[in-house]
C-alpha cells in the first residue's frame, strides 16, 4: 500500500493504521517535524524504516535525521540515488546519499560547536522555513523550553 500525508500528525495517524514497508519522509513538512517526527515513529514502531528525503546539502540535517534514528538519508534533487537508497533501506540497511556524505565530513571537520548545532530541532526548522521564503506567522510556532539554557 502506498499512502500520502501533508503534515507530521497525518504521518503519525497513518503509521498506526498501516504497516509501512519503508517510510519516505520529508524533514520540512508543517506540523511535527524532522527529528521529532523520526523519534515518535520508531518509538510507536521501533522496526520502522524510514527513508529522509532532504531539501538541503546541509549536513546538520543529516545528521540529526540519522541521531533521530532514520536509516538513510537522499538529497531529494538525486533521483538516480534514490533509486538506490530505496531498496537498500527496505532491506534493513543504511544509506547515505555520497553527496551528503562529503558535506557531513567536511562540516564535520569544523567541529560540533558551529552554530547550527547550537539550534534547537524547532529553531532549526524554523530557521529553515524563513530561509525557503515561508511565513512561519502563518502556522503557531513553538519552541520547547532548552534545557541547557
Amino acid at each position: 500500500m502506498v499512502g500520502e500525508a501533508t503534515n507530521g500528525t497525518e504521518v503519525l495517524e497513518m503509521a498506526r493504521k498501516i504497516k509501512f514497508d519503508l517510510l519516505m519522509l520529508d524533514m520540512t513538512m508543517p506540523g511535527v517535524s524532522g527529528p521529532e517526527l523520526i523519534k515518535r515513529l520508531l518509538a510507536e514502531d521501533h522496526s520502522m524504516k524510514i527513508l529522509v528525503l532532504s531539501m538541503t546539502n546541509g549536513s546538520q540535517s543529516v545528521n540529526r535525521a540519522m541521531n533521530a534514528g532514520a536509516a538513510g538519508c537522499v538529497s531529494i534533487d538525486s533521483d538516480q540515488t534514490l533509486f538506490s537508497a530505496i531498496p537498500k533501506v527496505a532491506a534493513g540497511q543504511q544509506f547515505i546519499d555520497p553527496a551528503l556524505v562529503e558535506a557531513m565530513v567536511f562540516d564535520r571537520a569544523s567541529g560540533e560547536d558551529a552554530r547550527h548545532f547550537i539550534l534547537s530541532d524547532r529553531e532549526l526548522q524554523v530557521l529553515q522555513m524563513l530561509a525557503s521564503g515561508q511565513n512561519p506567522g502563518d502556522r503557531r510556532i513553538a519552541f520547547s523550553e532548552r534545557k541547557d539554557r
